[in-house]
């Protein structure tokens, strides 16, 4: 069987109501994503998607991730078992996270549609309703923010995150303050300053923010502050929530050593695919350390996959909004309503895909074994 295997890329726009601009991006004009699809005469086989315009996160620039995703592909033998092919992925040392992410996600799906299930039912899950999801206010000015900010509660999202650290401490009192005299205790509110308060300032400015009723606050400083990170598990009045500091397994269990009242952001980009960040994830469980999954502001097939990952995990509070209001996404729209998003109980990732308004980048032709054969295992 001839399979066709591609790579896309495209540019994705959210509505003039959403500016993405975080401490630790900037101003982002627009989504860049990287899509790789298997297709064969039956059509789609195998699919995924991941955004590359994260160099603010991963420090690898987007070029980087596509040459080494086209790398990989020429010389991998795609005709294999998926399951062999995502073990050879996790085994490659050279390959950076963000590239096992997109052909991890791709190789999940491919082994999902064979069987039938949707991503999470390779975990013995199954989808049943709406996955909870929080919305960001980015930073923009307070009218701006507020008319974002009474747009999802009266949408039913009454989990807001704000982003912080952007400007002064002060514009961020300011700012928290605003929404708490607008919703009061209505809606649950925390805050992501994205690593950017020095440590030595960093506890003084939380027991400044006790007042609010945060229900966390995300990386107040540095992702390798681990000095500060232990004393404020144990010190701070708000539990403190990592997400640039968890990136691998080494973090896990720094962090369950650490103890306190730490909780974990896991996000398949900077794990590198679902099998990584299913492990990580079921590690944090066990240790009794809370989680949840989020992704960065990507499309539709990224955000899909990490509801399957949320799905899998059975975790609560995720942060799933990244494909809410993109007006040009070639896979189909994921439905958001009440504090949820909505996967469909289609095999794979379960939406349907079309590049025509996409760039291809790379094709390869395959002679590929009868796909009924592969088999999904966890690894060892």
């Amino acid at each position: 069987m001839n399979v066709q295997v591609k790579l896309f890329e495209g540019h994705l726009h959210y509505g003039p109501d959403v500016v993405l601009y975080t401490a630790s991006s900037g101003s982002v004009p627009y989504l860049d994503e990287l899509y790789l699809v298997f297709e064969s005469e039956r059509g789609v086989v195998a699919l995924g998607g991941i955004r590359i315009n994260v160099e603010y996160l991963t420090g690898i620039p987007k070029d980087e991730i596509k040459e080494q995703v086209i790398d990989w592909l020429s010389t991998a033998n795609l005709g294999g078992e998926y399951s062999d092919l995502l073990d050879r992925l996790h085994h490659d040392t050279l390959v950076s996270n963000p590239v096992r992410a997109l052909i991890d996600q791709t190789l999940h799906d491919g082994l999902a549609r064979i069987q039938g299930v949707p991503i999470c039912g390779l975990w013995g899950q199954v989808v049943k309703g709406g996955i909870e999801t929080n919305q960001t206010l980015f930073w923009s000015d307070d009218t701006a923010m507020l008319k974002v900010a009474e747009t999802y509660v009266a949408r039913g999202f009454m989990t807001l995150k704000l982003r912080m650290g952007v400007g002064t401490f002060e514009d961020d009192v300011r700012r928290i303050a605003k929404l708490r005299d607008r919703f009061g205790n209505t809606i649950i509110l925390s805050g992501d300053v994205n690593g950017h308060w020095s440590d030595e300032l960093a506890l003084d400015r939380i027991n400044a923010l006790q007042k609010f009723d945060l229900k966390y606050l995300e990386q107040p400083v540095s992702k390798s502050s681990w000095k500060a990170i232990t004393s404020l598990a144990n010190g701070s009045p708000i539990p403190i929530m990592l997400d640039e500091s968890v990136s691998s397994i080494a973090d896990v269990d720094r962090i369950i050593a650490i103890g306190g009242q730490l909780s974990a952001h896991l996000k398949l980009i900077k794990f590198g695919g679902l099998r990584p960040l299913m492990l990580a994830g079921q590690k944090l469980c066990d240790a009794g350390v809370p989680i949840m999954v989020g992704q960065m502001n990507e499309g539709a097939l990224a955000t899909a996959a990490a509801a399957h990952a949320a799905v899998s995990l059975s975790t609560s509070g995720n942060e799933l909004y990244g494909a809410d209001g993109i007006l040009d996404d070639p896979a189909e729209a994921i439905r958001y309503q009440n504090g949820k998003v909505f996967l469909t109980k289609e095999p794979g990732i379960g939406l349907t895909f079309n590049p025509s308004n996409l760039k291809k980048c790379w094709e390869r032709t395959i002679s590929a074994h009868p796909i009924s054969q592969s088999q999904f295992h966890q690894p060892v």
